[in-house]
């Protein structure tokens, strides 16, 4: 979690340092290990430090290479840097230290913009080259680590915070009405806006350079070729599960200290907490302890999941602590939005600050999540599809038997025709009933209209657009829709930055490069099976895993942080917006607000739309926004 942060003069004027400063100063929390700063002619770097890994502090950064013609700001950790270090040795590297940055310096020496094809893990980079007077910069696969870049045609200015790009330009921006509209109606098309003019969230997998005045980019990972992975039983494919996820979870918890691990009692977390203690009691990681961490839900409400928690540290004899949700008042949200420069929390996140300042008070700078589970070990339900398109008739006999255990012969073999032979012989979409456990799409054209006609319109467009662009992509077309899902990249951001704010690097196991392409590999018939999803998952931890949580179908409900500000969010709302704001909104917005909200229980989208709209009112109250 530390800051980087960038200045380029793209005019060849000298790099103006106290802007610089001004970043870093934004960016302070991020640095509890010192600040540092480079510059060289038009370009500027900074530096805020959090030592994370033994060798984090092996190269003092911004680090430059040997002749000082590369200087690199990096933010992260290398999941493959023992085998990116042979490489880099065996191709002739001089490496002076063992510390990422350098691995990240000699990779660019080595590969140049592709580099990040090379480099696995969560990161963020900003690097300088002299002798091609070229400013690159990439972000990681998934864009676990954010970074924010903002270019006026004369000025390059990019950094970890979207604050710190404010604190350095010359006027405060305006609010910008396409990511507002967006917001109003959270239906979300673009990852790259913010909610202000010209400062744009760098993408995910991609590499972007400017010299000479002209901008290039490119993606660095192309995805794998679905289902290449095929075995002939169950147990291989869990054993091959299982290799994955030691491997993921080995290279994530490489860590200088104590580790903690967000160990909620779902089947995700609890798997990645089991897999690190059975890794240091083999010796196989470098932490000093594995400590467990989990939030504690009101008792007895759909968010109290102490029953699992509990289980789980029965299971594994090791203690897990408990957080109570984080449930502040209004106002620290809109203080939290003023400090960011950003949109607030949403509560759901913001709930776990607790969780946070008890690992960091614990001594615990790096913790380990079960994200990624819902989206990469879930299936969906054209198994049936793959598996005969693929001739794979052992894995479709194996759904077959499990669809009729759980649904009964007939509905196994509608199952059969509707999601796997009718899609393959091209039929039209059948008038049938939504699959068992699935509800029917929703067009979001029949949501109430909360966004006015020309709003509205607008917002089409940009979704059809999007969906234009996906469909021009190579690849999977379902994992192109997780990894470049708009949503997803707010959240990641916001997830990163709260970590951060309490002193707390997040790391994701089931989101790395190695994980998300076993799944894309590898069949929906292993992920859901008889109407049980994440069967893979369950199959190769059953072992060790209590059966409270390998058989478990449910999911705690956080909404209650959501119902917790539904008052406080009408009475914001009410207090009035902006013109421009509010020539924004449709009918179906003004009716949500006159509804009495104390004590009220929303439903799932009304809450996210309600939240929204409270946001809408905090952006427009900072200064720099269009009241």
């Amino acid at each position: 979690m530390s800051g980087i942060a960038a200045i380029c003069n793209l005019d060849g004027q000298p790099a103006d340092h106290l802007r610089l400063a001004r970043m870093a100063a934004e960016m302070a929390y991020r640095g509890p290990d010192g600040i540092a700063h480079w510059q060289q002619g038009p370009v500027a770097l900074a530096h805020c430090a959090m030592h994370t890994d033994p060798y984090a502090a092996d190269a003092r950064q911004p680090s430059t290479n040997a002749d000082g013609t590369l200087a690199l700001a990096f933010d992260g950790y290398v999941a493959n840097r023992g085998d990116l270090r042979q490489r880099l040795l065996g191709l002739g590297a001089q490496l002076r230290n063992r510390s990422d940055a350098e691995l990240v310096v000699h990779a660019y020496q080595t590969w140049g913009e592709d580099c990040p094809r090379h480099i696995h893990g969560e990161y963020a980079l900003i690097l300088w080259d002299e002798g091609r007077r070229t400013l690159y910069c990439a972000r990681d696969h998934q864009g676990l680590r954010p970074l924010y870049y903002y270019h006026n045609g004369q000025r390059l200015i990019l950094a970890s915070d979207i604050a710190a790009i404010i604190a350095a330009m010359e006027r405060e921006p305006g609010l910008d009405n396409s990511f507002l509209i967006q917001m109003i109606a959270h239906q979300w098309h673009c990852s790259q806006s913010t909610p202000w003019q010209g400062i744009h969230r760098a993408r995910a997998g991609q590499w972007m350079a400017w010299s000479g005045g002209q901008s290039r980019s490119g993606e660095y990972w192309p995805l794998p070729e679905p289902g290449s992975i095929r075995y002939r039983t169950d147990a291989e494919y869990a054993e091959h599960y299982r290799y994955v996820l030691a491997g993921c979870v080995r290279e994530a918890a490489c860590a200088d200290g104590a580790i903690g691990v967000e160990a909620s009692g779902g089947l995700d977390s609890s798997g990645v907490l089991a897999i690190a203690l059975g890794q240091q009691k083999a010796g196989q990681l470098p932490a000093s302890a594995i400590q467990g961490y989990a939030l504690a839900g009101p008792r007895g409400s759909a968010a109290d999941e102490t029953a699992f928690i509990d289980a789980l540290a029965h299971h594994l004899s090791h203690p897990i602590r408990k957080a109570e949700m984080f449930t502040p008042e209004s106002v620290w949200f809109s203080r939290q939005s003023q400090r960011d420069r950003d949109m607030p929390f949403y509560p759901n996140g913001a709930m776990l600050i607790g969780l946070y300042r008890m690992m960091a008070s614990d001594g615990v700078r790096v913790a380990l999540n079960g994200l990624g589970g819902d989206e990469w070990l879930n299936g969906r339900w054209d198994y049936h599809r793959q598996s005969l398109a693929s001739g794979d008739w052992r894995q479709l006999c194996r759904s077959l038997a499990a669809d009729a255990e759980s649904f009964g012969t007939i509905r196994a073999i509608y199952l059969l025709a509707r999601f796997g032979a009718l899609p393959l012989l091209g039929h039209a979409i059948m008038p049938l009933r939504p699959a068992p456990g699935r509800g029917a799409k929703t067009d979001f054209n029949n949501q109430p209209q909360l966004l006015s006609d020309e709003a509205f319109a607008q917002l089409q467009q940009g979704t059809h657009d999007h969906e234009a662009a996906l469909s021009r992509r190579q690849g999977d077309p379902r994992a192109l829709r997780l990894l470049h899902n708009p949503l997803n990249a707010i959240l990641l951001d916001q997830a990163e930055r709260l970590r951060a704010r309490c002193g707390v690097e997040g790391r994701s196991p089931l989101l790395s490069r190695n994980f998300i392409e076993f799944s894309i590999m590898t069949s929906n018939a292993i992920r859901l099976r008889g109407g049980v999803q994440k069967f893979v998952h369950r199959a190769a931890l059953h072992e060790v895993l209590p059966e409270a949580i390998t058989g478990r179908q449910t999911k705690a409900d956080f909404a209650i942080a959501f119902d917790h500000q539904a008052a406080a969010a009408c009475k914001m709302v009410a207090a009035g917006l902006p013109d421009t704001i509010e020539s924004l909104l449709g009918p179906a917005a003004r009716e949500l607000l006159a509804v009495d909200k104390a004590g009220a229980t929303l439903d799932g989208r009304a809450r996210w739309q309600l939240w929204n709209l409270n946001s809408l009112a905090v952006l427009s109250g900072l200064k720099g926004g269009t009241r």
